[in-house]
């Protein structure tokens, strides 16, 4: 995760996050364990609006 990637809570660029996370860590289940990287994710390193491209409300399938 980039540097940049973590921010206080209390930073107003973090609004959106928080309410994502309030919502989704309420409903999806809790990662216990470290899962494989997905073949292509250095494909995916930069680029840009991840989250409008692939965010789901579904939680992923365990390996």
């Amino acid at each position: 995760m980039p540097p940049g990637a973590i921010l206080p809570d209390s930073d107003s660029k973090a609004e959106k996050w928080l309410a994502l996370n309030t919502e989704y860590s309420a409903k999806w289940p809790n990662i216990t364990r470290k899962g494989t990287a997905p073949a292509d994710s250095e494909a995916h390193k930069d680029e840009a609006g991840k989250f409008e491209k692939y965010f789901s409300p579904n939680p992923g399938k365990g390996e």
